[in-house]
C-alpha cells in the first residue's frame, strides 16, 4: 500500500508541475498570440547614385515590411538630372508626386528608378545683317537683340529705314539666307 501511495503522490506532483509549467509558458508576454503577420522585402534596383537618390521609409519590424504597412519612396534627382522613369513592381499606378510615392505593402516589391541628364532646350539665335547702302541717301537702324548671342528665335526685330531729304526707299528686301 505504501508503494501505491508513493505512486499516486508522484503522479499528482508530476501533474501539478506540468500544469504550472504549461501555465507559465502560456502566460509569457513575449509569445505571439495567433499567427505571425506576413513580412516582405522592398528592393531598390541598381541606379547611378551620381545622378540622384532613392530612399525608402524604414520597416516597422526587424523582420521586414509587414503586410498593410504604409511605405514612402522618396526620389531626389541631383542638379542637372531628372527622373526618366519610376516603376514599383505590382503597382502599375505608381506616380511620383513632388518626388515621393506612398503605398501599402501587399508583397515583395522592387523599385526601379532611371535618371537622365536634364535636357535644356537652347534656343536658336540669329543675326540680322544690313547690306551695304549709301549713307548719304539715308539710314537703316536695327533694334538691339535681347541676347548677347544674337536674336533669339521668336524675338521681334524692328528695322527702321529713314531716307534723307530728297530721297525715298526704292526697295526693302528681307531674306533668311546668309
Amino acid at each position: 500500500m505504501k508503494r501505491m501511495h508513493k505512486f499516486w503522490m508522484y503522479l499528482v506532483c508530476l501533474l501539478l508541475v506540468s500544469s504550472v509549467a504549461a501555465a507559465f509558458v502560456a502566460c509569457t508576454p513575449d509569445e505571439p498570440v495567433g499567427p505571425l503577420p506576413a513580412t516582405y522585402t522592398i528592393t531598390v534596383a541598381e541606379y547611378d547614385k551620381t545622378m540622384g537618390s532613392v530612399d525608402v521609409s524604414a520597416p516597422e519590424s526587424a523582420d521586414g515590411y509587414v503586410e498593410g504597412e504604409s511605405v514612402t519612396v522618396t526620389v531626389t534627382p541631383n542638379n542637372g538630372y531628372e527622373v526618366e522613369s519610376f516603376v514599383v513592381s505590382d503597382h502599375a499606378d505608381a506616380v511620383l508626386t513632388e518626388g515621393s510615392y506612398t503605398f501599402q505593402v501587399t508583397g515583395n516589391v522592387t523599385i526601379t528608378v532611371t535618371f537622365v541628364e536634364t535636357h535644356i532646350d537652347v534656343p536658336s539665335t540669329y543675326t540680322v545683317t544690313v547690306s551695304e547702302y549709301d549713307e548719304t541717301m539715308g539710314s537703316v537702324d536695327v533694334s538691339a537683340p535681347e541676347s548677347a548671342d544674337g536674336y533669339v528665335e521668336g524675338e521681334s526685330v524692328t528695322v527702321t529705314v529713314t531716307p534723307n531729304n530728297g530721297y525715298e526707299v526704292e526697295s526693302f528686301v528681307v531674306s533668311d539666307h546668309a
